[in-house]
């Protein structure tokens, strides 16, 4: 696989928000499709519009195109990944490690020491990419009205 060209990291607002649930519900249709109802497989532009206003919310942009986004989020846990994602037409060319790498770069500069982030248990690709890139497991929950269980990972910044 080639590098993938890079993307222009911007904070979204509420004018890139119909843009990045569009970009969301792509993304996460697969996942839907195998029975895991991520939150961002089915986010109404309302719930959207609330991560924007909640959440530290980057998109990395090709020109005037919004090709990869994920959401930050501090809690007394700490500082957490949500809603890492990339257009289904550009998967497969980098984009996706291109994402969590800047994620963890902002994270870093808000002040984090670690990231936490969790996903499906039953997830095909995913767990393994998170462990490739230096994330470990230290639990497992049950979120209500998930049809999953959610594998929590952590990682130092």
């Amino acid at each position: 696989m080639s590098h993938p060209p890079s993307l222009a990291w911007r904070r979204l607002s509420t004018q890139h928000l119909e843009q990045w649930v569009e970009l969301l519900h792509a993304a996460y249709a697969g996942n839907l499709a195998m029975g895991m109802n991520f939150t961002a497989a089915t986010m109404p532009l309302q719930q959207g519009a609330q991560f924007l206003a909640d959440r530290l919310v980057w998109g990395g942009f090709a020109q005037t195109q919004l090709v990869a986004t994920f959401t930050l989020r501090h809690d007394g846990e700490g500082w957490h990944l949500n809603l890492l994602a990339v257009r289904p037409d550009e998967s497969r060319k980098g984009y996706g490690k291109l994402a969590l790498l800047e994620a963890e770069r902002h994270a870093l500069d808000a002040g984090a020491a670690e990231l936490l982030l969790d996903t499906a248990d039953q997830h095909p690709w995913l767990l393994e990419f998170y462990r490739s890139r230096g994330y470990v497991e230290y639990g497992c929950v049950q979120k209500p009205g998930k049809t999953y269980r959610s594998v929590l990972f952590r990682k130092p910044l």
